[in-house]
């Protein structure tokens, strides 16, 4: 395209992607299959679409049943370096 990769979107690939997919991704922006997604780590879960529904609920539960808090800081950490960046680096 020409446009250098933005900063934030680079970041969170980074956070998101395997390393061993991260620059093939970013270099041709090419979309993937369900499962290779899940093997460059894109997704965590491939389901045929009859089940999904009832995976995304089950998931949901599961997710609820963990104290809101707890969960939110967890969630808060793992991101934090990744979204500390943009900051350090001059970028808003």
């Amino acid at each position: 395209m020409g446009v250098p990769f933005p900063v934030l979107p680079l970041e969170i690939m980074r956070f998101a992607v395997s390393n061993s997919h991260l620059q093939s991704l970013v270099y041709t922006g090419r979309t993937l299959l369900p499962e290779d997604a899940k093997a460059a780590g894109l997704v965590d879960e491939v389901v045929p679409a009859e089940k999904l529904l009832h995976q995304a609920c089950e998931t949901a539960e599961h997710f609820g049943a963990v104290p809101t808090n707890s969960f939110a800081l967890t969630k808060a950490l793992l991101r934090q370096p990744t979204l500390a960046i943009p900051s350090r680096a001059g970028k808003t």
